[in-house]
């Protein structure tokens, strides 16, 4: 089974992105083929609240996680999407958690 993951994951830190990979891994002990579509911009840098939005530490052994979403530019989901039709992953999953992210999520 091939499942794509689209959401945060490294080199972003914090709960969302640990829980996409901690998601990603269980999938593959399942026999699971996963992929995880990241971004390339999160939040632009005067929206995030913390002094940071990466993480320090090394990238999970094992996970492919691409970069390819920019949240701000719809022309980056489009892209995505078409890639995904092309790819034909059995499951996607995707997040958000703003209401900034639902709202672009459902006009791409």
């Amino acid at each position: 089974m091939r499942i794509t993951l689209i959401g945060p994951a490294y080199p972003y830190r914090g709960g969302i992105a640990s829980f996409t990979e901690r998601l990603a891994l269980a999938f593959e002990q399942q026999g699971a083929t996963v992929n995880i579509c990241t971004f390339t911009l999160q939040y632009p840098n005067f929206l995030f609240p913390g002094s940071t939005q990466f993480s320090s530490d090394a990238p999970p052994a094992g996970l492919s996680i691409e970069r390819c979403i920019n949240s701000v530019n719809p022309l980056s989901w489009w892209q995505v999407g078409r890639q995904l039709q092309q790819q034909r992953p059995d499951v996607l999953v995707t997040q958000f958690w703003l209401p900034f992210m639902a709202g672009i999520r459902q006009h791409s």
